[in-house]
């Protein structure tokens, strides 16, 4: 077919001819795409056609008209930016300040920037840092990558923040996976090798996901290295074995032999690694710290049968701290060097003392109350508070006056609620307290300590009427105990009852007037809408109720009180009176849902406040 040129010559021809326009259309277009493309980026400078980001995901690459002008723009305000700095550090500073405006893309855009004349590696640590807040783990080691293909080198602090935010990732099981890869590739690493920082990030970051094997595969590497661990190591391999032993999951379908066999195990081995840490701590070699002696202190919780007195040896050994709990004659206020002495006095010993402070405290406190050493509690509550100026948190304040409430100690509930700074003073606290006096009640200070617990409540700006109601009750008495035969008996009785009235007034207004109840009584309008308002006013009228049965006791007794004062009293007896009756014929036009929800949230307290 076709052996002739000429016929040859001539099919070809024709399939050109044929085929013209078409191709020439095709040709035109793309002509006319170039030529645009062309002017419309004729005006651009060289930051426009800088290629986009390999970190820039494709949902964020210009795809219409209006990301292109703003992409335009933001190319045009790096370039800006770039033409008023050259210095490395004035970059940083300028990135780290566009982070904190949340405006990443125009950080990233920078750095990529900057990065072809100058190493602008704190730049881009800041930028890593920016993701691993952000628990954006692959966006950062996407970062890592392509810090390094644009020949920046990473430093320690970049692998720092990497596994810092590894440690602490919402994410543990990428997190461990991401963390042991970049920590064995750092070790291969001819110029830049891993820091015993940067082991114990990845050995937190093994802890948080539960990967024990990961973590001692790390620390078997540390035969071929030249590194020494330090407290941070010990304490993050005591915190990875206990919160193995504690997590639920990995013992659920154990028996309960099988949970108390590998709790004595770990117990076991914690016990070894600490007979390490307190020889390299005798010989100098090991500095000890709060957290490394609470980490070991909480592993020996792990086991119910733990005596007290097993921990207080490791804190007064650690720590320096007296035995309370053996000398009951001890003063918490005395003092104790907490430096260690002179190398010439001891040659066991030539490492400081580990300072004790909140972790501590809360440890003693939690042994102290399952052995029911109330008064050891106390001394060494004085003694740390004292002499190492520790502020307790919310958490201390409540582990305190719950031992206190154990021990029945009243008198040092009232203290206590005494020294608690208002802003932490909730109305919990003043309520645990009164319940302490409740338990205390046999004592002849009781209503004395109780009184002083109102008005440590009053200072600190609250006006709990739970608490107040409890006050009540606790002056009252119950039983035969406050059932006088005689009215001499009656009216000692009945002065201390009226002053309690007196105390509690004012702080019941307070509280009626922040729920709007004497409007409500004067509007005859029910004005609630939910159940948490229901269950504040309920909560004063019940207050309001236990108030009017005191004075009509009172009431009851002639010639107890002055004229004046049973004047008063009879007006404060009318006024609550009248608020309880026109409260309790409102109630009857509230919707049974917000009554009925009330009773279970008042069901729900009740059982929080038994003891």
């Amino acid at each position: 077919m076709f052996s002739c040129r000429a016929c040859l010559r001539r099919a070809l021809g024709s399939a050109t001819s044929s085929s013209m326009p078409t191709d020439l259309a095709i040709l035109s277009i793309a002509a006319s795409s170039q030529h645009t493309r062309s002017f419309a980026t004729s005006s651009i400078e060289d930051a426009i056609r800088a290629p986009v980001a390999s970190t820039t995901s494709r949902q964020t690459r210009p795809s219409t008209r209006s990301d292109l002008k703003d992409r335009q723009k933001l190319e045009w305000a790096v370039k800006k930016h770039l033409e008023r700095m050259d210095d490395p550090f004035i970059i940083a500073q300028h990135v780290s300040r566009t982070l904190a405006k949340d405006r990443y893309d125009e950080a990233l855009l920078l750095v990529q920037q900057a990065s072809k004349t100058a190493q602008c590696v704190v730049s881009w640590n800041h930028l890593i840092d920016f993701q691993m807040k952000n628990q954006k783990l692959n966006a950062a080691v996407r970062l890592l990558n392509d810090m390094k293909k644009r020949g920046q080198h990473p430093d320690e602090l970049t692998y720092t923040i990497i596994f810092r935010g590894c440690a602490r990732s919402t994410y543990p099981k990428l997190a461990v996976a991401e963390s042991v890869r970049l920590y064995k590739s750092m070790t291969k690493d001819a110029r830049l090798k891993p820091n015993i920082i940067h082991l114990n990030a990845v050995l937190q970051a093994c802890g948080r996901a539960g990967d024990l094997d990961a973590m001692f595969s790390l620390l078997d590497s540390l035969d071929d290295s030249k590194l020494k661990p330090d407290t941070h190591t010990y304490t993050a391999i005591l915190q990875s074995l206990r919160a193995s032993a504690e997590d639920p999951a990995s013992t659920k379908t154990a028996s309960q032999q099988l949970r108390k066999e590998h709790v004595a195990q770990t117990i076991e081995r914690c016990k070894s690694l600490w007979e390490e840490v307190m020889r390299n701590w005798r010989k100098g070699d090991l500095v000890i710290d709060e957290h490394l002696v609470c980490a070991m202190g909480r592993v020996l919780l792990l086991d119910k049968s733990t005596r007290s007195q097993d921990i207080l040896i490791l804190a007064a050994e650690t720590m320096n701290l007296p035995r309370f709990d053996k000398d009951s004659n001890a003063k918490p206020h005395d003092t104790v060097d907490p430096a260690p002495p002179s190398p010439k006095s001891s040659s066991k010993r030539t490492a400081p003392y580990a300072v004790p402070g909140k972790n501590t405290l809360s440890l003693l406190i939690t042994i102290l109350t399952d052995a029911r050493l109330t008064r050891a509690g106390i001394r060494y509550w004085l003694h740390i508070l004292d002499t190492y100026a520790v502020k307790p948190d919310a958490k201390l304040w409540e582990q305190m006056l719950r031992l206190l409430h154990l021990g029945r100690a009243s008198a040092d509930a009232a203290s206590l609620a005494a020294a608690i700074p208002p802003p932490l003073a909730t109305p919990y606290f003043f309520r645990l307290a009164l319940a302490t006096c409740l338990r205390d009640k046999n004592s002849p200070r009781m209503p004395a300590n109780a009184a002083a617990i109102v008005d440590s409540m009053s200072a600190a700006g609250r006006t709990d009427p739970k608490s107040l109601a409890l006050y009540l009750q606790l002056v009252q008495g119950r039983g035969e105990d406050f059932s006088p035969a005689n009215m001499d008996e009656w009216k000692p009785y009945c002065k201390r009852l009226a002053d309690a009235l007196d105390k509690v007034w004012e702080p019941y207004r307070l509280a009626s007037e922040s729920v709007g109840l004497p409007r409500m009584v004067e509007s005859r309008k029910p004005w609630i809408r939910d159940t948490s308002a229901y269950e504040r006013v309920n909560e004063v009228v019940g207050l309001a109720r236990e108030m009017v049965g005191i004075a009509g006791r009172i009431g009851r007794v002639e010639d107890v009180l002055d004229r004046k004062t049973m004047k008063v009293l009879q007006t404060r007896r009318d006024s609550l009176n009248r608020q309880v009756v026109v409260f309790t014929e409102l109630r009857q036009q509230l919707p049974a849902s917000i009554i009925g929800e009330e009773r279970d949230a008042k069901r729900s307290m009740s059982e929080k406040l038994e003891w």
